[in-house]
């Protein structure tokens, strides 16, 4: 399922805290600061795309709460983009479950939906770069070589997720197929592209079905 997300008028307060950390240092400087999460609980924050149409304080999804095992919203540290406005925004987060931390980058697993919406959206990162190229007169044969080098080519072979990185990284083995689990999820490029967990409120739409928060969660879990 995908969400869109309208943007906070005004960005909140920074809260300190390790994946607060982890967010501000991958995000570009003019980013909006994580939000302070007792601002937040106190004022909850509008979901328009909510299946059942009503408020939806995201709270629980801030960064300073992703844990492993936990659910998040993910985006790549490479998403930051210019809004109307000027500020800095990601067009689409997506929804997944925190796994594992490799280098200082997330990795998550998620849905068949979210994984082949990974997919997509890379695919037409690519249409846009090939177009630019275009447009820049460069010719069929050194355009179709130049987008392979800046962006893996993805596809689906059945239920395998193929991500193909030989033109990336000059390495002819550079391929990997990414499985489902048992449960039927993925862990797209993992271990392998710099996801970062993001706030939902910096992202313009969302995809996945947004878990509801734990009964449990509270403001002081987070605390440092």
């Amino acid at each position: 399922m995908t969400h869109q997300r309208k943007a906070p008028r005004t960005p909140l307060p920074t809260h300190s805290g390790a994946t607060t950390r982890q967010y501000t240092s991958h995000a570009p400087d003019d980013a909006p600061p994580c939000a302070d999460l007792s601002d937040r609980d106190r004022a909850p924050v509008m979901d328009p795309g909510h299946p059942h149409g009503d408020d939806r304080n995201l709270s629980h999804l801030h960064p300073d709460r992703v844990r492993p095992g936990g659910s998040g919203v993910f985006a790549g540290d490479w998403a930051w983009t210019p809004g109307p406005d000027g500020r800095m925004r990601i067009p689409t987060g997506y929804v997944g479950v925190l796994v594992d931390d490799w280098n200082g980058w997330a990795v998550f697993t998620c849905t068949p939906e979210v994984a082949r919406a990974i997919v997509d959206d890379h695919d037409r990162a690519r249409d846009d770069h090939h177009r630019q190229l275009t447009a820049e007169g460069v010719g069929a044969a050194q355009r179709e070589r130049r987008v392979d080098e800046a962006l893996a080519r993805l596809w689906f072979d059945g239920d395998v997720l193929v991500a193909d990185h030989r033109a990336v990284s000059d390495d002819p083995d550079a391929i990997a197929r990414h499985r489902p689990d048992p449960a039927g999820r993925y862990t797209p490029m993992g271990r392998s592209w710099t996801w970062i967990a993001v706030d939902p409120d910096d992202c313009d739409r969302i995809v996945g079905d947004i878990p509801h928060p734990p009964a449990t969660c509270t403001t002081e879990d987070t605390r440092v």
